[in-house]
Formats: structure tokens, sequence, C-alpha cells
């Protein structure tokens, strides 16, 4: 069921691509022509937001290098109107890590954090597609202030491995879609390359959550926990992204 879903999200970034390229070579050349670019982000999370529920990644840093992405850029010159679409990949491995857990004591009626050494393996697959305004420019538009809004889906794919006998494997699977406000600076080194600095914040998040432990002594239903998750202020990435206009 996993992999179906994975070919179904890769499957609505091929047509999501391809039809908003369609959609572009079918105007009339009369038209203004447009500012294309590509780009290369350097994404980082920061006040410990991501996705991924912490204890898969080990407490990170508050300010940690998530993944590098690339991005599609897309204006007409004589328009302040652009738009965006973004393809990113995260992969984060531990051989050492350690997984927390909860373990409810019946005695005193309190929880206590139990930690187990676990290898770890993380996929994360996401899109973005943004709509954004430049507002301001300055020096002959060297300088650009702006915003645009985003809509980002996700799908992870996660496997904790114990490395003691205390604990059992665990897989997890999410998938989501947060809806972002991205206020954005660029600044334009040459006519053809750039550089762009934009703060990605979470407005409204909504995501399902899976997660299936490898524990024998369970049924079939108690090793399957889960179910959907909404938030507000889920996600908070700094991207710094180098450019080429073409």
């Amino acid at each position: 069921m996993k992999k179906y879903i994975l070919y179904i999200f890769i499957s609505i970034c091929f047509i999501s691509s391809s039809s908003y390229g369609q959609e572009k070579e079918e105007q009339p050349l009369s038209e203004s022509p447009s500012e294309k670019a590509v780009k290369i982000y350097s994404n980082f999370y920061f006040l410990s937001s991501y996705e991924i529920p912490r204890s898969y990644l080990f407490d990170n840093p508050s300010f940690h290098y998530h993944a590098t992405s690339i991005a599609f850029y897309q204006r007409k010159k004589d328009s302040k109107r652009f738009f965006e679409m973004e393809f990113s990949f995260a992969k984060h491995d531990k051989k050492n890590g350690v997984i927390s857990r909860s373990k409810y004591n019946p005695i005193d009626s309190t929880f206590a954090t139990i930690y187990h050494p676990v290898s770890a393996k993380n996929r994360t697959f996401g899109l973005r597609v943004e709509f954004g305004k430049w507002r301001k420019t300055f020096y002959d538009e060297k300088i650009k202030l702006g915003w645009s809004t985003s809509f980002r889906s996700f799908v992870h794919f996660g496997k904790q491995t114990p490395k003691s006998s205390v604990g059992f494997p665990i897989q997890n699977f999410q998938a989501g879609l947060y809806i972002n406000f991205i206020p954005r600076i660029q600044y334009d080194f040459s006519k053809h390359f750039f550089v762009d600095l934009n703060l990605v914040i979470n407005a409204l998040g909504l995501s399902i959550d899976f997660e299936t432990t490898d524990n024998p002594a369970l049924t079939e239903r108690q090793r399957k926990q889960g179910g959907l998750d909404f938030g507000l202020l889920a996600e908070r990435t700094l991207r710094l992204g180098l450019g080429y206009k073409f």
C-alpha cells in the first residue's frame, strides 16, 4: 500500500509539471517573454520544526541542515508575479541513534522515558508549488523583496532497527499537505546568476502518520498505531537558493 502511495505521489509531481509546461507552450507568441530560472536550494530547519517526529531524528539541534532541493522559477518580464515549483528529497540515516519511548507504570500511575539504541533509515519526498509577487525593487531591480504562498505535499518512510533485545523494529509512514507563507529577498549578481533567501512559515498543516511495531506478542491491530494530525506552525524552514536565469 505504501509503495502505491509513493507511485501516486510521483505521478502527481510529473503531471503537475507537465501540465504547467504545456500551458505555457500554448500561449501565443505575441505575449511578453518570460524570465525562467533553475535554483538549487539548501534547506535548514530551525526551532525544532520538521514534519518528521523529533524522536526519529534523534534530537537534532534547533538549527540544522535538512536537505538540498531543486526548483524551477518563471515570471513574465512585464509582471511582478511569479511561479515556482520545488522538488525535494531528504535522506537521514543513523547507525548509532537513540529513540525515546514512554512506558506507563501502573503502580504509581506515572510515565517513564526509556531510551533504546537503534539504527535508522528515513526517506522523505516533497513537492512544493508557489505563487508569489515581488513588492519592492532596488538598484535597478538587482534587489527584490516579495512574498509567496505555497502548497507543499510530502511522503515519508522510516525504519528503526533496535540494537538490543529490549526493543522491536519500527516502521513509520507519514504523508501530509502544508500551506505556507514565504517572505523572500533576491539579489542578482549578474544577468544570469542570483541568490534567493526566504523563510518558509507554516500556516496550516494536515498529515496522516502511521507506525508499525514488529512485536510478535501484540495482535495485528495493536502493532499499528497512528491517525490524522492537524497543526499550525509545524514547519519553519530557511532556504538559501543559488539560481541561474536562462
